[in-house]
């Protein structure tokens, strides 16, 4: 009997040292989408968010989405990235930097529970350089290094998809 006590506390034991969180990691995402259009709406009240919303129109829209992985544990995690912006269809490749982003309507929307008080040092135009160049007639490859409200660094250098 004290044998079945010892292996049933430490199968116990070995259990509750599991490290595996039954998590998927990190995802990303990377696609366009055409006849489209993007507006970036500037955050509500007393915050330096902004937000890009896509609408019917004549442009390509681009975006690129960060998941971190969550906690299934803790109800309130969760952090996302959103980076958009627009080019004219009629391009093959783009390369645009520092002032010249503004005529894409670039914008990060960071989403999590948490707050984005609002700053003037944040309230900043992005900075940079993107690039893309067509490689088929569905897909870009697209690379960045960007910075967002003053002080958020984004690299990429990915493949962007067709959304159908």
């Amino acid at each position: 009997m004290r044998k079945i006590y010892i292996i049933c506390i430490l199968t116990m034991l070995l259990y509750s040292c599991n490290t595996d969180d039954d998590g998927n990691g990190d995802t990303y995402s990377y696609t366009y989408t055409e006849n489209s259009e993007l507006t970036v709406i500037t955050g509500e009240g007393d915050t330096y968010m902004k937000y890009g919303v896509v609408e019917p129109g004549d442009k390509l829209v681009f975006l690129y989405e960060f998941v971190a992985e969550t906690d299934k544990n803790l109800s309130d995690d969760g952090y996302f990235e959103y980076i958009k912006f627009e080019i004219d269809p009629e391009l093959e490749s783009f390369s645009y930097s520092n002032t010249e982003l503004i005529t894409t309507d670039l914008v990060l929307t960071q989403s999590c529970f948490c707050y984005f008080p609002y700053s003037v040092a944040k309230d900043v135009d992005p900075i940079g350089t993107i690039s893309g160049v067509k490689t088929s007639k569905n897909t870009w490859n697209i690379n960045f290094n960007l910075t967002f409200y003053g002080g958020v660094n984004i690299t990429s250098e990915a493949k962007y998809s067709l959304i159908p």
